[in-house]
């Protein structure tokens, strides 16, 4: 979204406490502390402090606020800042705080002003002197420049202090990395993968170090984080394509070791039961691709889950399917076969062996499979696997020209895909005209009376207008129907339409707010589309100017969609 702009973008009811807070001056020292960078102090129950990323000067790239709000996209303190941020930028006087209109030094500039006053020795003593006193500003050192302590502490170990210092320092009292604090966190975790990436260049071992210990934190992290942007998973990519990218500088030793501990971490459950396992499973394949040795101790490896998983559960299939899958990439045809074949209960296996055979036109065989596997899944109450065998039978019976099967399972996709008018095509196309009348009747009686949406589409298609007519007046439905129907049924009853139409938005303008008037527009607009819709929408915005007079905001978007 765009700064100019932001507005239509965002929530009324935030929206609004944030222009409230704005107004009453609860934004203080926003500032450009780097190229496209600000941040602000806003004041509510507590101080919040709100970041926000621009690009080209007006693109909003970002937002960020440290309140516990979560939800929804952005907070008011974020939307207070973009208003006091506009202003800024437009040198606009607004709210209880005037803004300079001079434009500020950002903070690198503040700050590269005074070091360039400050002698080395001076600079030195209040890097140390901070550094011993606040561990976050320490292990920001560490992370940067740990590489050029040497030798001493082993690099496994010095990586995992540090990694377990971030996270202790992320965390709360009680050691949970609350929504706020996760994106420090995982950017501190970042710039410890960045510059074990650089001290690799010299030391390849830096890599593989720094990389094992942020995947090897991940389970406890993601159990102890509010994770709802997915830092854990970025993270987990980040380092596995480290590992990727200087795998070739690794010695025989550190490889070998190396596999060892990913394919440790790839057998914990804790990887799995948070998502997190994928970029591990690729790195794995990535570490084996060349070494037959490592393929078989990973088909090993998925032997062992797949025995140690409840029979039948979600755990178990998934090992299943990356077994099969990895025995196709390494040529092992005749072993995922006789895998497949012995698991057919699982619909990918199974779907595979019908395709297998409607290629081959054995159609009796694939029918055999496919009812098997739609009997399967109905015992199961697996309805999305129902409808995807319903759907192979279909194509079945349409390859072999059985109009009967056909029919019916047109009717059973229809009803079992939400009422899908593909479906109800694909069914009328198999009776004649005279026909057809009645069919459709009985279609229209088997659905409940309160699922209008469907009856309406079925109105429509067959041009019954008077029926689809009396749908659209019956209040109960709201206006998505009317506004989705309104303009074809009024070529043939523009009054009734008019009718029931300007009541809804009488009834929809009682209620306020911005998304309310441009809703309330959206379908005035429609109206004057419909016969007679101009002298209607006249009268309204007439009633409207004298009823919500006291409403400024709907009445300046009355007059800019409308005029005055």
């Amino acid at each position: 979204m765009k700064l100019s702009d932001f507005e239509r973008h965002i929530d009324s009811t935030i929206l609004s406490r944030g222009e409230n807070y704005y107004l009453s001056g609860c934004v203080d020292d926003i500032e450009e502390i780097d190229h496209g960078i600000w941040q602000a102090d806003v004041f509510g129950t507590d101080n919040y402090q709100v970041r926000l990323h621009l690009k080209n000067d007006n693109e909003i790239s970002s937002t960020g606020c440290d309140c516990p709000y979560d939800w929804g996209p952005i907070c008011k303190h974020e939307v207070a800042a973009l208003f006091a941020l506009r202003e800024q930028k437009s040198g606009k006087m607004t709210g209880k705080k005037a803004i300079a209109k001079k434009k500020p030094m950002t903070r690198r500039q503040k700050l590269e002003t005074i070091l360039g006053g400050v002698s080395h020795e001076e600079l030195q003593e209040f890097v140390i002197e901070n550094a011993l006193s606040h561990d976050s500003f320490y292990d920001s050192i560490m992370i940067r420049y740990a590489h050029l302590l040497g030798g001493g502490e082993p690099g496994g170990q010095r990586y995992r202090k540090m990694v377990e210092r971030i996270i202790i320092h992320a965390g709360d009292r009680h050691g949970f990395v609350e929504y706020a604090a996760a994106y420090d966190l995982a950017n501190s975790l970042e710039d410890v993968l960045e510059q074990a990436d650089q001290a690799a260049a010299t030391s390849p071992v830096e890599a593989l170090e720094a990389a094992m210990a942020i995947i090897e934190a991940m389970p406890d992290l993601a159990q102890n984080m509010d994770d709802s942007d997915g830092h854990t998973g970025s993270l987990m990519y980040s380092a596995c394509d480290m590992l990727e990218n200087h795998y070739d500088s690794f010695s025989s030793e550190e490889k070998d070791a190396l596999f060892n501990r990913v394919q440790r971490c790839h057998e914990n459950p804790d990887f799995s039961d948070y998502g997190i396992d994928d970029a591990l499973h690729n790195l794995l394949i990535t570490l084996s691709d060349e070494d037959s040795d490592k393929k078989t101790e990973i088909l090993n490896s998925l032997d062992r889950q797949i025995q140690q998983a409840e029979p039948g559960s979600w755990k178990q299939t998934s090992m299943l399917r990356e077994k099969m899958h990895l025995l196709v990439r390494w040529g092992k045809q005749q072993e995922a076969d006789s895998l497949i074949d012995a698991h057919l209960d699982i619909p990918e296996f199974r779907k595979q062996r019908v395709d297998e055979t409607i290629n081959n036109k054995d159609y009796p065989q694939a029918k055999e499979l496919a009812e098997k596997g739609l009997e399967i899944a109905r015992k199961n109450k697996h309805f999305g696997t129902v409808n995807d065998w319903l759907k192979t039978l279909l194509n079945i019976a349409e390859l072999t020209t059985d109009k009967a099967a056909s029919k019916q399972l047109c009717k059973e996709l229809f009803f079992g895909k939400h009422h899908d008018m593909a479906y109800y095509h694909k069914l009328k196309q198999h009776y004649s005209k005279t026909e057809w009348t009645q069919v459709y009747k009985e279609l229209l009686n088997t659905i409940p009376n309160n699922n209008s949406p469907a009856k309406a589409r079925i109105y429509a298609e067959e041009c019954d207008w008077q029926e689809l007519l009396d749908v659209l007046k019956q209040e109960r439905y709201g206006v998505t129907l009317l506004q989705t129907w309104a303009i074809p049924v009024a070529q043939f009853y523009p009054g009734e339409i008019l009718q029931i139409y300007t009541g809804k938005i009488q009834k929809i303008a009682t209620n306020t707010g911005r998304n309310v008037y441009k809703e309330v527009i959206t379908h005035l607009k429609t109206v004057q589309k419909i016969s007679g819709g101009d002298a209607a929408v006249k009268q309204i915005l007439h009633s409207f100017r004298n009823i919500y007079r006291n409403r400024p905001a709907m009445m300046e978007m009355l007059d800019t969609a409308f005029g005055k």
